[in-house]
Order: structure tokens, then C-alpha cells, then sequence
């Protein structure tokens, strides 16, 4: 970091920044052509729906993943649709007695 002390270590990686990493290194792989994307976009115009969900399957894995993450803490799951997870919660350190 640019205006970190000199005697301040940085961070190790968080699972957040490798899963994020990895799914944005994926995503051109696993894209839906854009002639399907265009499809799916003229169709929900003519049918006046305010989501287009291309990959509706996927998508909607993802919201109820979100939701369950909200309700519940349940993290989410990495997989199609999901660009990052949460790390584990940290437990302090507690000296030794």
C-alpha cells in the first residue's frame, strides 16, 4: 500500500480475492453468445419483464444462494453464477492461560 508504515506487514490474500480471481478468469470461457444474450433481451422487451436472466437457471441459483447467505450465513457456494464466496469467520486468539 502507497501510505503504509514501512512496519506494517500486508495482509495475507483473502479467499474472497482468489475466488473472485478465479471466476472472473472463467467467465469468457462459460459467456453465452451474444446473438442469445440478444435473444433473450428482445424477448423480455416484447414480454415487459424488468429482468432479462439469460442463464435464468443459474441466475436465479445465485439469488437464492444470496438470500440463504442473508437469513441464514450460510456462504455462498462457488459455482456457475457465483463470483465470490466469504471467508470463514475469524476467531480471536485467546492466550494461552
Amino acid at each position: 500500500m502507497r501510505n503504509r508504515p514501512k512496519d506494517v506487514t500486508a495482509s495475507p490474500p483473502s479467499s474472497f480475492a482468489a475466488s473472485s480471481k478465479a471466476a472472473i478468469e472463467g467467465v469468457w470461457d462459460n459467456a453465452m453468445p451474444p446473438r442469445e444474450v440478444a435473444d433473450a433481451v428482445t424477448a423480455a422487451i416484447r414480454e415487459q419483464r424488468f429482468y432479462v436472466l439469460p442463464g435464468r437457471d443459474e441466475a436465479l441459483d445465485m439469488a437464492r444462494q444470496q438470500l440463504r447467505w442473508m437469513a441464514e450465513n450460510v456462504p455462498l457456494e462457488p459455482g456457475p453464477g457465483v463470483a465470490r464466496t466469504a471467508d470463514p469467520p475469524r476467531v480471536p486468539e485467546t492466550p494461552d492461560s
